[in-house]
Protein backbone atom coordinates (compact mmCIF):
# COMPACT_ATOMS: atom_id res chain seq x y z
CA UNK A 1 0.00 0.00 0.00
CA UNK A 2 0.97 3.28 -0.69
CA UNK A 3 1.78 6.36 1.54
CA UNK A 4 -0.62 9.18 1.35
CA UNK A 5 -2.18 12.17 2.85
CA UNK A 6 -4.55 10.73 5.43
CA UNK A 7 -6.58 13.92 5.70
CA UNK A 8 -7.78 15.18 2.71
CA UNK A 9 -11.34 15.71 0.30
CA UNK A 10 -13.70 13.81 -1.47
CA UNK A 11 -12.87 12.65 -4.34
CA UNK A 12 -14.11 13.94 -7.77
CA UNK A 13 -14.04 12.06 -11.19
CA UNK A 14 -11.91 13.67 -13.78
CA UNK A 15 -14.56 15.34 -16.42
CA UNK A 16 -16.19 17.00 -13.47
CA UNK A 17 -12.23 18.48 -11.99
CA UNK A 18 -11.11 18.91 -15.42
CA UNK A 19 -14.19 20.37 -17.37
CA UNK A 20 -13.48 24.02 -18.51
CA UNK A 21 -10.04 24.60 -17.50
CA UNK A 22 -6.89 25.85 -19.62
CA UNK A 23 -4.72 23.86 -21.50
CA UNK A 24 -1.09 24.17 -21.12
CA UNK A 25 2.26 21.99 -20.17
CA UNK A 26 4.24 22.98 -17.16
CA UNK A 27 7.02 21.28 -14.67
CA UNK A 28 7.25 20.37 -11.43
CA UNK A 29 10.59 18.78 -10.28
CA UNK A 30 12.43 21.73 -11.28
CA UNK A 31 10.05 24.41 -10.12
CA UNK A 32 10.18 24.10 -6.62
CA UNK A 33 12.05 27.12 -5.94
CA UNK A 34 8.53 28.60 -7.27
CA UNK A 35 7.13 28.25 -3.90
CA UNK A 36 9.50 30.76 -2.24
CA UNK A 37 8.60 34.28 -1.86
CA UNK A 38 10.94 36.80 -3.45
CA UNK A 39 11.57 39.37 -5.29
CA UNK A 40 10.85 38.80 -8.68
CA UNK A 41 7.75 36.38 -8.02
CA UNK A 42 6.49 40.02 -5.96
CA UNK A 43 6.83 41.68 -9.07
CA UNK A 44 5.44 38.99 -11.26
CA UNK A 45 1.91 39.30 -8.93
CA UNK A 46 2.42 43.11 -9.31
CA UNK A 47 2.47 42.86 -13.26
CA UNK A 48 -0.11 40.58 -12.98
CA UNK A 49 -2.66 42.53 -10.93
CA UNK A 50 -2.07 46.19 -13.38
CA UNK A 51 -3.37 43.95 -15.80
CA UNK A 52 -6.48 42.63 -14.07
CA UNK A 53 -9.03 45.31 -14.87
CA UNK A 54 -8.39 44.19 -18.88
CA UNK A 55 -9.36 40.71 -18.13
CA UNK A 56 -11.54 40.93 -15.27
CA UNK A 57 -9.71 39.61 -12.59
CA UNK A 58 -8.85 40.47 -9.16
CA UNK A 59 -4.92 39.09 -8.16
CA UNK A 60 -5.36 41.03 -5.17
CA UNK A 61 -4.43 38.86 -1.83
CA UNK A 62 -2.82 36.19 -4.25
CA UNK A 63 0.82 35.33 -4.94
CA UNK A 64 2.63 33.37 -7.00
CA UNK A 65 2.50 29.77 -6.41
CA UNK A 66 4.88 28.56 -9.68
CA UNK A 67 5.32 30.30 -12.65
CA UNK A 68 6.42 27.79 -15.41
CA UNK A 69 7.96 27.86 -18.96
CA UNK A 70 6.33 24.89 -20.34
CA UNK A 71 7.76 22.75 -23.32
CA UNK A 72 5.53 23.34 -25.98
CA UNK A 73 4.30 21.30 -29.02
CA UNK A 74 5.82 22.25 -32.48
CA UNK A 75 4.64 25.49 -33.84
CA UNK A 76 2.97 26.89 -30.27
CA UNK A 77 3.85 30.23 -29.19
CA UNK A 78 5.90 30.55 -25.90
CA UNK A 79 3.93 31.40 -22.89
CA UNK A 80 4.50 31.53 -19.49
CA UNK A 81 2.06 29.56 -17.14
CA UNK A 82 1.17 31.25 -13.46
CA UNK A 83 -0.66 29.50 -10.50
CA UNK A 84 -1.63 31.88 -8.15
CA UNK A 85 -3.16 31.30 -4.83
CA UNK A 86 -4.01 32.55 -1.64
CA UNK A 87 -1.22 34.69 -0.08
CA UNK A 88 -1.79 33.13 3.46
CA UNK A 89 -1.11 29.57 2.11
CA UNK A 90 2.07 27.91 1.70
CA UNK A 91 0.85 25.66 -1.43
CA UNK A 92 0.56 21.80 -2.10
CA UNK A 93 3.64 20.36 -2.18
CA UNK A 94 4.72 17.19 -3.99
CA UNK A 95 7.94 14.25 -4.03
CA UNK A 96 8.43 11.76 -6.53
CA UNK A 97 10.06 8.68 -5.07
CA UNK A 98 11.20 5.89 -7.62
CA UNK A 99 11.91 2.09 -6.86
CA UNK A 100 14.17 0.90 -9.87
CA UNK A 101 14.14 -2.61 -8.45
CA UNK A 102 10.10 -2.57 -8.75
CA UNK A 103 9.98 -0.14 -12.00
CA UNK A 104 7.63 2.21 -10.28
CA UNK A 105 7.09 5.30 -8.74
CA UNK A 106 5.03 7.47 -6.40
CA UNK A 107 4.40 10.50 -6.00
CA UNK A 108 3.89 11.65 -2.02
CA UNK A 109 1.85 14.94 -1.75
CA UNK A 110 1.19 16.89 1.68
CA UNK A 111 -1.71 19.36 1.68
CA UNK A 112 -0.83 22.98 3.76
CA UNK A 113 -1.67 22.50 7.35
CA UNK A 114 -4.54 25.39 7.32
CA UNK A 115 -6.36 24.06 4.85
CA UNK A 116 -6.96 20.79 7.15
CA UNK A 117 -7.48 22.85 10.28
CA UNK A 118 -11.87 24.03 9.47
CA UNK A 119 -11.11 26.59 12.08
CA UNK A 120 -9.25 28.44 9.82
CA UNK A 121 -11.22 31.04 7.58
CA UNK A 122 -12.20 30.35 4.00
CA UNK A 123 -9.42 30.92 1.44
CA UNK A 124 -9.60 32.45 -2.02
CA UNK A 125 -9.77 29.87 -4.87
CA UNK A 126 -6.24 29.23 -6.75
CA UNK A 127 -6.18 30.78 -10.18
CA UNK A 128 -4.34 29.34 -13.32
CA UNK A 129 -3.61 32.03 -16.48
CA UNK A 130 -1.38 31.96 -19.36
CA UNK A 131 0.75 34.71 -20.40
CA UNK A 132 2.54 35.66 -23.85
CA UNK A 133 6.32 36.68 -24.29
CA UNK A 134 4.76 40.88 -24.44
CA UNK A 135 3.17 40.66 -20.95
CA UNK A 136 -0.35 39.83 -22.80
CA UNK A 137 -2.87 37.18 -20.44
CA UNK A 138 -3.95 34.97 -22.84
CA UNK A 139 -6.68 32.88 -21.09
CA UNK A 140 -7.38 32.60 -17.39
CA UNK A 141 -9.75 30.30 -14.81
CA UNK A 142 -10.54 30.59 -11.44
CA UNK A 143 -10.15 26.94 -9.73
CA UNK A 144 -12.47 25.67 -7.35
CA UNK A 145 -10.29 24.67 -4.74
CA UNK A 146 -7.39 27.04 -2.90
CA UNK A 147 -4.68 24.64 -3.66
CA UNK A 148 -2.90 23.38 -6.97
CA UNK A 149 0.46 22.09 -8.33
CA UNK A 150 1.93 21.02 -11.95
CA UNK A 151 4.07 18.36 -11.63
CA UNK A 152 6.77 16.77 -14.39
CA UNK A 153 6.26 12.96 -14.65
CA UNK A 154 8.12 10.81 -16.90
CA UNK A 155 6.39 8.59 -19.39
CA UNK A 156 9.20 5.91 -19.60
CA UNK A 157 11.77 4.49 -16.89
CA UNK A 158 14.72 6.13 -18.52
CA UNK A 159 13.02 9.57 -18.02
CA UNK A 160 13.02 10.30 -21.92
CA UNK A 161 9.77 10.92 -22.42
CA UNK A 162 7.89 13.57 -19.96
CA UNK A 163 4.21 14.44 -19.36
CA UNK A 164 2.47 16.75 -16.91
CA UNK A 165 0.37 16.25 -14.12
CA UNK A 166 -2.13 18.70 -12.67
CA UNK A 167 -3.37 18.25 -9.24
CA UNK A 168 -6.13 19.85 -7.45
CA UNK A 169 -6.19 19.56 -4.04
CA UNK A 170 -9.50 18.96 -2.23
CA UNK A 171 -7.89 18.52 1.24
CA UNK A 172 -10.46 19.91 3.90
CA UNK A 173 -11.05 19.12 7.67
CA UNK A 174 -11.25 15.57 8.16
CA UNK A 175 -12.33 12.81 5.32
CA UNK A 176 -11.47 9.45 4.55
CA UNK A 177 -12.25 10.34 0.87
CA UNK A 178 -10.64 13.82 0.94
CA UNK A 179 -7.50 14.66 -0.86
CA UNK A 180 -5.53 15.42 -3.85
CA UNK A 181 -6.48 14.36 -7.33
CA UNK A 182 -4.40 14.53 -10.24
CA UNK A 183 -4.62 14.72 -14.00
CA UNK A 184 -2.32 14.01 -16.30
CA UNK A 185 -2.34 16.80 -19.23
CA UNK A 186 -0.61 18.41 -21.83
CA UNK A 187 -0.48 21.59 -23.14
CA UNK A 188 -0.24 24.07 -26.08
CA UNK A 189 -0.64 28.01 -26.18
CA UNK A 190 -4.49 28.04 -25.73
CA UNK A 191 -4.78 26.38 -22.77
CA UNK A 192 -4.42 22.71 -20.91
CA UNK A 193 -5.75 19.82 -22.50
CA UNK A 194 -6.10 15.92 -21.05
CA UNK A 195 -5.01 12.52 -22.32
CA UNK A 196 -8.47 11.37 -24.25
CA UNK A 197 -10.25 8.61 -21.65
CA UNK A 198 -7.91 9.84 -18.59
CA UNK A 199 -9.60 9.74 -14.75
CA UNK A 200 -8.00 11.20 -12.24
CA UNK A 201 -6.00 9.80 -9.73
CA UNK A 202 -6.53 10.46 -6.07
CA UNK A 203 -4.56 10.23 -2.55
CA UNK A 204 -6.81 9.86 -0.12
CA UNK A 205 -7.22 7.85 3.24
CA UNK A 206 -8.58 5.02 1.02
CA UNK A 207 -7.47 5.59 -2.27
CA UNK A 208 -4.01 5.25 -3.58
CA UNK A 209 -2.19 5.29 -7.22
CA UNK A 210 1.23 4.62 -8.35
CA UNK A 211 3.41 4.73 -11.67
CA UNK A 212 5.01 1.35 -13.25
CA UNK A 213 7.23 1.32 -15.84
CA UNK A 214 7.04 -1.57 -18.34
CA UNK A 215 7.02 -1.04 -22.31
CA UNK A 216 4.53 1.86 -21.58
CA UNK A 217 3.74 3.76 -19.10
CA UNK A 218 1.20 1.99 -16.56
CA UNK A 219 -1.15 3.81 -13.90
CA UNK A 220 -2.50 1.51 -10.87
CA UNK A 221 -5.08 2.58 -8.58
CA UNK A 222 -6.90 0.71 -5.64
CA UNK A 223 -10.38 2.54 -4.38
CA UNK A 224 -12.20 1.45 -1.13
CA UNK A 225 -16.06 2.64 -0.84
CA UNK A 226 -18.81 1.69 0.61
CA UNK A 227 -22.07 -0.49 -1.20
CA UNK A 228 -25.16 -0.38 -0.96
CA UNK A 229 -25.38 -2.92 1.68
CA UNK A 230 -23.39 -1.41 3.95
CA UNK A 231 -20.05 -3.17 3.25
CA UNK A 232 -16.96 -2.14 1.15
CA UNK A 233 -15.99 -2.85 -2.19
CA UNK A 234 -11.83 -2.77 -3.59
CA UNK A 235 -11.99 -1.52 -7.14
CA UNK A 236 -8.23 -1.77 -8.69
CA UNK A 237 -7.52 -0.51 -11.75
CA UNK A 238 -4.52 -0.59 -14.33
CA UNK A 239 -4.56 1.69 -16.72
CA UNK A 240 -1.79 1.65 -19.97
CA UNK A 241 -1.32 4.65 -21.67
CA UNK A 242 -1.45 4.11 -25.90
CA UNK A 243 -0.30 7.20 -27.62
CA UNK A 244 -2.10 10.11 -25.75
CA UNK A 245 -5.08 7.98 -24.54
CA UNK A 246 -5.52 5.92 -21.19
CA UNK A 247 -6.88 1.93 -21.86
CA UNK A 248 -8.21 0.40 -18.61
CA UNK A 249 -8.54 -2.88 -16.86
CA UNK A 250 -10.56 -2.52 -13.53
CA UNK A 251 -11.54 -5.76 -10.82
CA UNK A 252 -13.83 -5.31 -7.68
CA UNK A 253 -13.77 -7.08 -4.81
CA UNK A 254 -15.44 -7.45 -1.71
CA UNK A 255 -13.14 -6.33 1.22
CA UNK A 256 -12.25 -3.21 3.10
CA UNK A 257 -8.57 -1.32 2.77
CA UNK A 258 -6.96 1.79 4.17
CA UNK A 259 -3.59 3.32 3.70
CA UNK A 260 -1.05 2.93 6.43
CA UNK A 261 0.79 5.84 5.13
CA UNK A 262 4.25 3.36 5.15
CA UNK A 263 6.70 4.75 2.19
CA UNK A 264 8.71 1.72 2.26
CA UNK A 265 9.62 0.19 -1.30
CA UNK A 266 8.58 -3.49 0.24
CA UNK A 267 5.01 -1.46 1.32
CA UNK A 268 4.95 -0.67 -2.82
CA UNK A 269 5.30 -3.82 -4.02
CA UNK A 270 2.83 -5.74 -1.71
CA UNK A 271 0.85 -2.54 -3.53
CA UNK A 272 1.33 -4.31 -6.87
CA UNK A 273 1.29 -7.70 -5.83
CA UNK A 274 -2.19 -7.57 -4.28
CA UNK A 275 -3.49 -6.44 -7.71
CA UNK A 276 -2.95 -9.99 -9.20
CA UNK A 277 -4.99 -11.59 -5.85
Amino acid sequence: MLSLIRHSRRYLFFFIAILGLLSFEACGDRHTDNNTKSKKQDDSIASLVNSEKKIGLDATGYKVFQSIKPQMCAGCKQVTIYLLEDARLEGLTAETHYYPTYHAAQIIFRSDEDILNPDNPDYKPAILLTQDNNGTIISHKTLNVPCARIDTVYLDENKTRIAYLFTLDYSIGMGSYNGPASYFVHFTDTGMVNYKGDNDFAVTLKSAWAMRYTDHLEVWSKICRPTDNDDFSITTTKCYLETDSFKSVTAVKKGIWEDEGDTSAENLKEFFDNFSE
